[in-house]
C-alpha cells in the first residue's frame, strides 16, 4: 500500500530517535509479521518507510535541509532506496540532484556502501571526492582506512594518499597483521607536510609489543615536534606513552634495552609521559620504572602534582625520605607557578602546599 505524502512525512518524522544502521536484506513475503508490541521504534520506522513510494522517499530526503545530518531516519530511507534501485541506480539519482541534496545524499551513499564493501566505496570516493569539499564522504574514510591497516602499510599509504584522512584530527583503531611494516607507515606519517593527529591509533604500541627495541629506536630518532597537545602527532607523548606501556608489559629479552632507549628522549617529552602515568599515590612498579629511566624526580613531581585537588596525601608517600619529599614539594610548586600564575592559582597553590605539609607532619 502506498501512503499519501503527508501521512508518510508524519510517520517518518514522528518516529522515535535512536535509529541505527541495519541490514538491507528484504523481509521475506511469507515471514510471519510480528505484532506491534513486539516491534521496537526502529522497526516501526522501517515499516513506515517500506510502505512509501520511491518518489516520496527522494522528496523527503531532498527537503530535509539543515536537519539532514541529525535525522536518524536518513540511513534507513537510503538503504530502502538501495534495496529498490540497486546502489548504482540510487547513486545515479543522487548525482542528478542539485546543490546540498546532491552533496548530502551522495556522501551518505558512500558511507553506507563502505560498511558492506569498503573497497568499492573507496573507488567511488576516489572518483568523486574532487567534486566536493574535504568533508564529503567523511564517514566512509573510517571504514576503508581501518580495513587498509589490516592489509599492509602499502595499502594504508595508498588510502591516506587518496583521502583527507592524513590531515584529519580523528583517529582509527588499527588491527595490524603479522609482517606489517610499522616503520614504513610511521616514516610516511612523519615525512608528511602535515603530521596526522594520533592516527592511526596504537601504531607505536603494537609495534613496541612485537619489536620493543626497533620501535624504541625509531621513537628516539623521531621525537615529537610538539608536546603541548595531548593528542599531538603520531609520535607524540600519547603514542610514546602507549608504546612504553607495551614495552613494560613485554616479556621480550630486549625489554630493558628498549626502556633505556626511550630514556634518551628530550626531558619535556618524558615529563609529559610521566604526567600521563603518575597517580596521586606512589606506585612501586612505576617508581622502579622511573628509576630505571633516570626519571625518579620527574615521576615524583608529577605524582605530587596529581594531589592538587586532594584533601590529604596518600600514606604511600611515607616511603619517600623526608628530605627528598620536601625537595619534590618545592619543585612541584615552582612548576605549578610557572604554568599558572593567576591570583586564583596562587591561592590554590598556597592551600595545596599547606595541605601537603600538614599531611606529612602527622
Amino acid at each position: 500500500m502506498v501512503l499519501g505524502e503527508n501521512r508518510h512525512k508524519r510517520e517518518i518524522s514522528d518516529a522515535p530517535e535512536g535509529i541505527q544502521f541495519t541490514s538491507r536484506r528484504p523481509v521475506r513475503a511469507n515471514a510471519p509479521a510480528p505484532s506491534p508490541k513486539e516491534l521496537d521504534p526502529s522497526q516501526l520506522r522501517r515499516q513506515a518507510i517500506a510502505r512509501c513510494d520511491t518518489d516520496t522517499l527522494w522528496d523527503w530526503l531532498q527537503n530535509l535541509g539543515p536537519e539532514y545530518k541529525n535525522n536518524r531516519a536518513v540511513a534507513d530511507v537510503i538503504e530502502e532506496l538501495i534495496d529498490r534501485l540497486g546502489f548504482e541506480g540510487a547513486w545515479e539519482k543522487a548525482m542528478s540532484l542539485d546543490g546540498q541534496a546532491r552533496y548530502d545524499i551522495s556522501s551518505s551513499l558512500v558511507g553506507i556502501l563502505s560498511t558492506d564493501d569498503p573497497w568499492e566505496a573507496f573507488k567511488y570516493y576516489k572518483l568523486h571526492r574532487g567534486f566536493f569539499d574535504e568533508m564529503w564522504g567523511y564517514g566512509a574514510t573510517f571504514s576503508f582506512t581501518r580495513e587498509s591497516l589490516k592489509i599492509s602499510a602499502d595499502k594504508a599509504i595508498e588510502v591516506f594518499e587518496n583521502s583527507d584522512a592524513k590531515e584529519s584530527k580523528w583517529c582509527v583503531s588499527g588491527e595490524y597483521p603479522e609482517g606489517f611494516d610499522y616503520e614504513k607507515l610511521a616514516n610516511y606519517f612523519v615525512g608528511s607536510a602535515s603530521r596526522p593527529v594520533s592516527l592511526p591509533d596504537k601504531l607505536l604500541a603494537d609495534w613496541a609489543a612485537k619489536d620493543p627495541v626497533k620501535a624504541a629506536e625509531w621513537i628516539t630518532a623521531n621525537p615529537p615536534m610538539e608536546i603541548n597537545d595531548e593528542t599531538d602527532s603520531i609520535n607524540g607523548a600519547v603514542g610514546i606513552n602507549m608504546a612504553l606501556e607495551s614495552i613494560v608489559e613485554s616479556d621480550s629479552d630486549s625489554r630493558n634495552e628498549a626502556i633505556e632507549d626511550l630514556a634518551k628522549l628530550p626531558q619535556p617529552v618524558l615529563d609529559k609521559i610521566w604526567s600521563f602515568r603518575a597517580e596521586s599515590s606512589i606506585q612501586p612498579e612505576l617508581l622502579s620504572l622511573a628509576e630505571q629511566m633516570g626519571q625518579r624526580d620527574a615521576y615524583l613531581v608529577n605524582s605530587l602534582l596529581k594531589t592538587n585537588r586532594a584533601s590529604s596525601i596518600d600514606p604511600s608517600w611515607d616511603e619517600i625520605p623526608v628530605a627528598e619529599r620536601n625537595q619534590i614539594l618545592d619543585t612541584a610548586e615552582q612548576r605549578w607557578a610557572s604554568e599558572s600564575s593567576s591570583p586564583m592559582d596562587e591561592r590554590a597553590r598556597q592551600r595545596w602546599r599547606e595541605m601537603v605539609e600538614k599531611s606529612w607532619a602527622q
